[in-house]
């Protein structure tokens, strides 16, 4: 009986990741990961990112002009890191910084 249980165990094959002794449903293997590029985690992408810290509790530089002391969002520089000069933070103008009354 102990035979045929191990044998039974070995022919079981997963369809999600096509090892044997498991079925599909008890499966931990995750095909499409998505790992944020900026914070490292794996809930979300780039784009979507909102971390003030990355995984390792590293703070995170702010992805529009590149200094580590804010995040985007509160992001009211007038140049960037290398002294390039940015566009409006809210509509993308080259015309002015922050948008009045936004």
């Amino acid at each position: 009986n102990r035979q045929q249980s191990v044998r039974t165990y070995q022919t079981i094959q997963c369809f999600k990741c096509g090892n044997y002794g498991h079925y599909a449903n008890a499966c931990n293997y995750l095909p499409n990961i998505i790992q944020c590029d900026r914070c490292d985690r794996d809930s979300h992408v780039e784009d979507d990112c909102y971390a003030t810290f990355d995984i390792n509790g590293e703070m995170l530089e702010c992805a529009r002009c590149g200094r580590d002391s804010h995040v985007e969002d509160d992001c009211y520089a007038t140049f960037d890191i290398d002294g390039e000069m940015l566009d409006c933070a809210r509509c993308g103008r080259d015309s002015h910084q922050r948008c009045a009354g936004h």
